[in-house]
């Protein structure tokens, strides 16, 4: 049996001249087991003619996909990342900062904890400054003319306290004239000029309250002081029944400051050491022709040692608010509240000597 002789294979095309392994993509799109001669034998039925996988097609696809969009150049593209060693430089340039900055911080606290040491220990020991005692004289000598101011204001008018309240009308003018006739002991119907005269500024109180002072306004100067030099004589004066007492008009500041030296002014009646109120404020006593004034706080214990006095405690007076006679409390209602007992002397004039 003789051998049978295959059929000559289709020669493949040449490798034309100049072409590289790496001039096209072409020789990369043989699929072996897919793309078969069809020359070649085989024993496998053959295949429907839709399912047929031409290679020309697929070469055609693939050098259209080459001639498209260029190919990148990865080699550059690589070669321009970053290596391991400029990762490192970075690294230990941020690391180098950082130490700087820590070490500049740690310093300033360390510096700060020093300082706040140092404070603390000394601490117990350290004499408080006080920078503030040039402006609080200037407070003070700015309260003092305030003060004097307000009571020059006020030297031509007369605070009358006991005058009942009608429940009608109140003809205050018709009032006041018999009263001031009565205290100059001259005629009922003697003229005297009023100016202008008033209730208090508060509310009207109830019956079982005291009522509200007067206030009047002479200007007469003269007379005025006539109607409280006769009005010192007495205590109090009988006037229709009423029991009326007089008084000069004066500002908050200087009513409590008076209330607030009142121990001192006891101390002086007890011992029998004649004092008078001037003003600007102060308070003068004299004894044994030694002669001591108030006018400050700190005048009190010198004023006490020149007079041979026991010490006494006295409230300072210049915490007093300087609104609270107009905007709060009025001036009336800190009389009633039992502010000055006896005679006041008027500006510029002695005053209550016992």
């Amino acid at each position: 049996m003789g051998r049978t002789k295959r059929g000559t294979m289709t020669p493949t095309t040449p490798r034309t001249q100049g072409e590289g392994p790496s001039a096209s993509i072409r020789s990369y799109l043989h699929t072996p087991g897919i793309l078969t001669s069809h020359h070649e034998a085989s024993n496998m039925a053959p295949s429907s003619p839709g399912s047929t996988v031409s290679e020309d097609s697929l070469l055609t696809a693939a050098g259209s996909r080459d001639q498209g969009t260029p190919t990148p150049d990865w080699y550059a593209l690589f070669t321009s990342l970053p290596k391991k060693e400029d990762l490192q430089s970075i690294v230990q340039a941020v690391k180098t900062t950082l130490r700087t900055e820590i070490a500049s911080l740690r310093t300033s606290l360390q510096d700060l904890e020093g300082r706040v040491t140092a404070l603390e220990k000394a601490g117990p020991t350290m004499q408080v400054l006080q920078p503030t005692h040039t402006y609080d004289r200037q407070l003070t000598d700015l309260r003092l003319h305030v003060e004097d101011l307000d009571n020059r204001s006020r030297r031509n008018n007369i605070r009358i306290r006991g005058l009942r309240e009608p429940i009608g009308p109140e003809h205050l003018r018709e009032t006041l004239i018999p009263l001031f006739n009565l205290i100059l002991h001259r005629p009922p119907e003697a003229r005297l000029k009023i100016d202008r005269v008033h209730r208090a500024l508060r509310p009207k109180p109830p019956p079982s309250a005291p009522p509200r002072d007067v206030i009047c306004y002479i200007q007469d100067t003269q007379l005025k002081e006539e109607i409280m030099q006769a009005a010192r004589t007495e205590r109090s004066w009988r006037y229709k029944g009423q029991t009326v007492e007089l008084y000069n008009d004066l500002s908050h500041l200087t009513l409590q400051t008076r209330r607030a030296l009142r121990p001192i002014t006891t101390l002086l009646q007890e011992h029998q050491i004649r004092y008078r109120w001037h003003f600007p404020f102060a308070l003068t006593a004299r004894k044994d022709n030694m002669e001591a004034t108030i006018r400050l706080p700190a005048d009190v214990p010198i004023f006490l040692d020149t007079l041979g006095l026991p010490a006494t405690a006295v409230r300072d007076w210049t915490d007093c608010p300087l609104n609270e006679g107009y905007l709060g409390r009025p001036v009336a209602r800190a009389l009633e509240a039992g502010g000055l007992v006896g005679d006041i002397a008027p500006p510029h004039q002695s005053a209550h000597e016992e």
